[in-house]
């Protein structure tokens, strides 16, 4: 998940549930260009 871990490390270790949901299903729907 390379975008998600690219959030988390943006975001930091203390992202909240909604940003990690949200980045998981823009991973899941576009993994292609995870932008957001």
């Amino acid at each position: 998940h390379q975008g998600a871990r690219a959030f988390t490390l943006i975001t930091g270790h203390a992202a909240p549930l909604a940003v990690m949901r949200r980045a998981l299903y823009a991973d899941n729907k576009e993994p292609a260009a995870p932008k957001e």
